[in-house]
């Protein structure tokens, strides 16, 4: 027959496992991703409303099964208008990590960040005299050729395997990456953008599509603290969920 203490031993592991099992859990759930530093000051599930983020442009954008669902058609009059943004309203520091997970539910699309944008007088992008009084060059061009420094990068180019890093304005393309395969349609991607400093890192899976450090010769000095937005162009449509940013302003820098 088993004694009371032997009893109790045995309830009292059980909990304590329980208590464990918890605890990792949490642990799993709260930790960044691999890889990052930081202390995580943004997570969007998508589970509530979109009261954090703001459309431009004339697409479909709305929650749908718990995530961020943006799908666009191909417009040939006006040619700008054939995209669409979803810009986070928060302005992000100069050192960050984003990470997200994209579903691409088309065959076909261009899928593309621009981060680190501001008018190139310390505007807030998404102000009355940006946002509001800008519209001849809504909304691609404004962000390209026009009054906002940002960079911008694309990681998913219709059948073209490659990634393209820009820094605006200007539009200038200061890296291009060959990549081995398309993302694929129906196929979740873990996406993670890394800036410190000028280093830019741009990390699909695990894979490392972009790498590239700004010396700030172009248009005068590395771009630092603004809003990220995520773009969709032609014919595209996709989901995303799971977006978080890490402040990496006091994160040690990565190990050589």
């Amino acid at each position: 027959m088993i004694s009371n203490h032997m009893q109790i031993g045995a309830y009292l592991a059980i909990i304590v496992g329980v208590l464990a099992a918890d605890c990792r859990q949490f642990a799993i759930a709260s930790a960044p991703g691999p890889g990052t530093t930081g202390r995580l000051i943004i997570h969007e599930t998508f589970e509530a409303d979109l009261s954090n983020w703001q459309a431009e442009g004339p697409h479909e954008v709305k929650l749908r099964g718990g995530k961020l669902h943006v799908k666009t058609f191909w417009a040939k009059e006006p040619a700008e208008r054939s995209g669409q943004f979803v810009w986070l309203k928060r302005d992000l520091p100069a050192d960050f990590r984003v990470e997200y997970d994209l579903t691409p539910l088309s065959d076909s699309g261009f899928f593309l960040i621009f981060f680190c944008a501001k008018g190139t007088g310390g505007q807030d992008i998404l102000g009355q005299k940006l946002f509001g009084e800008y519209r001849e060059l809504r909304d691609f061009k404004k962000y390209t050729i026009g009054p906002v420094n940002c960079y911008h990068i694309s990681y998913r180019r219709n059948e073209v395997a490659d990634c393209n890093l820009r820094k605006n304005t200007g539009k200038h393309l200061v890296k291009t990456a060959q990549l081995e395969a398309v993302l694929p349609k129906g196929k979740t991607a873990h996406v993670a953008l890394t800036k410190r400093g000028g280093h830019i890192t741009l990390r699909v899976n695990g894979e490392t599509f972009m790498d590239w450090t700004d010396d700030g010769k172009i248009n005068g000095g590395v771009y630092g603290a603004g809003k990220i937005g995520l773009r969709q162009v032609y014919d595209s449509e996709g989901a995303y969920d799971n977006f978080r940013v890490y402040d990496l302003t006091e994160a040690s820098p990565p190990a050589p």
